[in-house]
């Protein structure tokens, strides 16, 4: 079975690369890139125990459901019709960039003189960003797959990390459905502008919003561009504070650093910034978003650290509904010497034997567990200890 599990696993990937080259289309849509990575897991059950293969389905399933739940009550917020900010972030933009918003200054410095950008009308500078493919840079085809890279390597990044194990998979997962949820109710509560609108508004220079996809058609994937244009179009358009696209960028870097090799960190590092200035140059975002999404993160992965240390939690998945228990137990802590109920101990279970990723992981932790439920060898075989020693 192992042999055949492979070839399923092999002929899966190979379909999927076949269908992408045929069609030359990259799905963007989170919910098809996860459940790809479902099917990828389901396929490597084949021929192990069904445990498994239910294991895969209640773990993946949740954040699936959370994604597409995301998704409407991200629309739903733009349906509540509430008034839209557009000057605060004007004004801090132009404090943090002495005087001249960010995007203006990046996009003064960047996009081709020939343009004509704030000499020309906007729609005919619109024509000759879309059109003229000599004006396109090698720096704006970057820009582009920095700010695509958001509809799919959070994802792969799921993927990957649920390969490695199922601890910081658990993690990943918790600390992106809250990353998600968070920004969803900054965005219910406080209709934020991007650039963009407020160029159209007239508040700042205007400037077409075509630049985070325009790089692409200098490579032969013009339908990425339109991709792009296209999901720009059906999304909550006043959701800039915080921005998701730095913060899951952020996100994604902390939890692989200790998961790739020590050369890639770099890669790392720069992933976060180079799509804040994707976001910024492009116009998506004002620098404050791309800061707030950042904090963002910083603060929920700290509350994450804090619960899972206070209350020692494994996994949110699992621990999580186990929270209040533990909230009672450490407001009424036991008195020294534990409970005198009958039965009761230190120990509660063995399900914490499931988040040992590996055997040398027992190994090391085996004797704090074993004094944590008060066991010996001794205790448990008395004559073991009286055996004699082998020279």
């Amino acid at each position: 079975m192992k042999y055949a599990r492979w070839c399923f696993m092999a002929a899966y990937v190979v379909s999927t690369i076949w269908y992408l080259k045929s069609t030359g289309r990259v799905p963007s849509d989170r919910e098809i890139i996860s459940g790809w990575f479902v099917g990828l897991a389901l396929l490597a059950t084949i021929g192990r125990s069904r445990q498994e293969a239910l294991t895969v389905l209640l773990s993946w399933l949740p954040f699936l459901a959370a994604i597409s739940f995301y998704d409407f009550a991200r629309a739903f917020g733009h349906m509540l019709g509430r008034p839209v900010e557009v000057k605060s972030q004007i004004a801090v933009d132009r404090f943090l960039g002495g005087g001249k918003l960010w995007t203006e200054r990046l996009q003064g410095w960047l996009i081709d003189p020939k343009v004509g950008l704030g000499r020309r009308p906007i729609n005919e500078v619109e024509r000759i960003l879309r059109r003229d493919q000599s004006t396109i840079r090698w720096y704006d085809v970057v820009v582009s797959a920095v700010y695509q890279s958001h509809f799919i390597v959070p994802y792969v990044t799921a993927g990957y990390l649920w390969s490695r194990g199922q601890r910081l998979w658990r993690w990943y997962a918790a600390t992106f459905v809250a990353v998600n949820f968070a920004a969803c109710a900054v965005f219910t509560a406080w209709a934020t502008a991007p650039p963009w609108y407020a160029a159209r508004l007239g508040l700042i220079q205007p400037f077409p919003r075509v630049l985070a996809g325009r790089g692409w058609s200098r490579v032969g994937l013009s339908f990425a561009g339109r991709l792009i244009e296209k999901g720009q179009g059906i999304v909550n358009p006043f959701a800039a504070i915080p921005s998701l696209h730095s913060a899951q960028a952020l996100m994604v870097s902390i939890f692989l650093w200790h998961s790739v090799w020590k050369w890639l960190r770099p890669v790392l590092v720069a992933f976060p910034l180079a799509m804040g200035f994707a976001l910024v140059y492009s116009g998506e975002h004002y620098l404050i978003d791309v800061i707030t999404g950042w904090l963002m993160v910083a603060l929920l992965m700290t509350i994450g650290w804090y619960l899972r240390k206070r209350f020692n939690w494994a996994s949110p998945w699992r621990d999580g509904f186990a929270f209040l228990p533990r909230v009672r137990s450490a407001l009424n802590p036991e008195p020294p010497g534990g409970s005198n109920e009958p039965g009761s101990s230190d120990f509660e279970d063995f399900d914490d034997l499931e988040d040992f990723e590996d055997f040398d992981d027992l190994v090391v932790e085996a004797p704090a567990l074993n004094t944590k439920a008060g066991l010996s060898m001794a205790s448990l075989s008395p004559g073991v200890s009286e055996l004699p020693q082998r020279n």
